[in-house]
């Protein structure tokens, strides 16, 4: 299964976009519903994510909601065939560790294909959800022997685990 955004231009600039599942074992497409926030996703860095939850052999698109505050889920098969809107992990205006305005998110590292981790430009915490119980937390990065700078580490999936890895030094 692969999630694909389609872009629908007008004069060289994005109106709109449709996000499609595709099986390409069989050749099925899934054009999805428009998302409750009515975002318009035109940008590469988007937040949205396909998982599969292996206890109910269902899938499911996250989409981030700019802010963080919101998640929205789709399952795929579900008789609803519509979009449930869950909270992120930030409760009040100040916790976002980004500028709103200026922030994109990146893909997720995915593991065990249903536990997504969001790196969130800051050096204390990434952003994960489980989305078999479908909530959003705070994941608090590991505890070096000095300040865990920003932009100097990332996330890889390693032998089925989150593995975590930081650049000491620019050689």
């Amino acid at each position: 299964m692969v999630l694909v955004l389609d872009h629908k231009c007008n004069q060289r600039e994005i109106v709109g976009s449709l996000m499609q599942v595709k099986n390409v074992l069989t050749k099925c497409c899934l054009t999805l519903l428009k998302c409750p926030s009515d975002c318009i996703l035109y940008d590469v860095e988007f937040a949205v994510a396909l998982g599969f939850d292996p206890s109910t052999n269902e899938y499911k698109v996250v989409h981030i909601c700019g802010d963080g505050y919101r998640f929205e889920i789709f399952t795929l098969g579900c008789s609803d065939n519509a979009w449930r809107t869950v909270p992120g992990p930030f409760q009040e205006s100040y916790e976002p560790p980004f500028d709103i305005e200026t922030f994109e998110w990146r893909d997720p590292v995915l593991v065990s294909g249903r536990v997504m981790h969001w790196y969130v430009d800051l050096n204390e915490y990434v952003v994960s959800m489980n989305i078999r119980d479908e909530k959003a937390y705070k994941r608090y990065l590991p505890k070096l022997d000095w300040e865990i700078e920003k932009d100097r580490y990332g996330f890889i999936k390693m032998g089925g685990n989150l593995s975590f890895w930081y650049q000491i030094s620019s050689t």
